[in-house]
């Protein structure tokens, strides 16, 4: 984002009068940005820059000069990668835009200082709008463990030879405000990438010792197949964080799922899970593919209805259900749903029953699966859910790997 007069350019610029690199409060004094290092959760670096044509006089910048202006290495003048060029290497990146993760340092300080405070991001102080001044706003990503101390440069007008640039990584200059020394510029920001904990799978969800999930009842008991909910969240710090979505692993376009028969002596036969995404009224990718009908044999007693002391009333015979049909008639809807939080349901029946594919060919049960809950600061949790002892039991645990650096956190 810039902002900038609206007078013409009458004159190419060729120096500049006020070039700044700072975080929230102008001028700043290299200050510090605290950023997750997920590669997708953005810092944001502030730049304040005006122009002047060979007479001195304020000129405005075109759109063309301002898409030149880059985040540079302060100590050794190398440009970031940009975004928008899709670089191979994304160990440190900047964008001018936003890719839409929320930059919460208040959130970030806690895992990079736990034990002590840092300062925090306060609202940006708007700067003062003077002709032919311009401001704008670039955000940087990385995966890196390291500190760096990012500067910036704008390439000037195109001449002859080689392209040349006015950067603010004139170490030598005395540049307390941003208007230079003999027109060089001294600004900068400290980048500190912070990885995220590790945490317990009992921040993942309400669980026993044993890692069941707490099942929730919603909707009716009126058939002979019935749902209970599952809620997952990511509980940081005595915070419930928002999250932003929830898919299956990568090969997994269709989202994730388990389903299962139970034992012979087992009250639940069967159970099928399902989604939703925070806050979604309605499950996702359901019934999961290939996944088409549940097949339940004929009762001289309708299913729907008892069946106490029902007997085959045509061995080999069946009745086909839909299970988005019997999801609809036993809940309909996704009752605990929240922006903190996935819904994981099992829709269940106490009559034996088969799975089968959408040409009715019989399908294997899938009892284990592994899940991704990405929160709004970028940050990826890996989990997995798999049925336990019988399959109204859900088991939840953690598969991910450790975020780089990461502490394991015990609260």
């Amino acid at each position: 984002m810039s902002t900038g007069t609206s007078q013409t350019q009458a004159q190419p610029w060729v120096q500049l009068a006020l070039f700044r690199v700072y975080k929230n409060a102008f001028p700043d004094n290299e200050p510090a940005l605290h950023v997750f290092n997920n590669g997708r959760q953005q810092c944001e670096v502030r730049i304040v820059l005006s122009a002047l044509d060979a007479n001195g006089n304020s000129v405005a910048l075109s759109d063309a000069d301002i898409a030149k202006i880059e985040l540079i290495d302060y100590v050794t003048g190398e440009p970031l990668p940009r975004l928008e060029d899709r670089p191979k290497d994304l160990t440190w990146s900047f964008s001018s835009t936003s890719a839409g993760y929320v930059w919460d340092e208040a959130i970030v300080a806690v895992a990079a200082a736990p034990d002590g405070a840092i300062a925090v991001a306060a609202e940006p102080h708007p700067f003062p709008n003077e002709p032919g001044q311009t401001t704008l706003t670039l955000y940087v990503a990385t995966t890196s463990t390291r500190d760096r101390q990012l500067a910036a440069r704008i390439r000037l007008p195109s001449g002859a030879g080689s392209p040349q640039y006015i950067s603010t990584n004139s170490a030598g200059a005395h540049d307390p405000d941003g208007q230079g020394e003999d027109g060089r510029f001294n600004s900068s920001v400290i980048v500190h990438p912070t990885a995220f904990p590790s945490l317990p799978v009992s921040s993942y969800g309400d669980v026993t010792n044993e890692r069941y999930l707490t099942p929730t009842r919603v909707g009716n008991d009126e058939h002979f197949y019935w749902a209970r909910e599952h809620y997952l969240h990511v509980f940081y710090k005595n915070t419930l964080l928002r999250i932003r979505s929830v898919r299956g692993a990568s090969a997994q376009a269709s989202g994730f799922a388990i389903y299962a028969s139970g034992a012979a002596n087992d009250t639940v036969k069967w159970a099928i899970s399902y989604y939703g995404q925070p806050g979604a009224a309605q499950p996702e990718n359901f019934p999961p593919p290939p996944l088409a009908n549940v097949e339940v044999a004929t009762w001289t007693t309708h299913p729907e209805g008892s069946t106490e002391g029902a007997v085959l009333e045509n061995p080999g015979a069946a009745l086909l259900y839909e299970p988005r049909e019997m999801y609809n008639k036993c809940v309909g809807n996704l009752v605990g749903r929240s922006v903190d939080r996935v819904v994981v349901g099992l829709l269940m029946g106490n009559i034996a029953a088969r799975f089968l594919d959408k040409d009715n060919k019989p399908l294997s049960a899938i009892k284990q699966t592994t899940l991704h809950i990405m929160d709004v600061h970028g940050n990826d949790h890996e989990l997995s859910i798999a049925f336990g002892g019988k399959v109204n039991e859900l088991i939840l645990t953690k598969t991910g790997r450790a975020p780089r650096h990461a502490k394991e956190d015990k609260t």
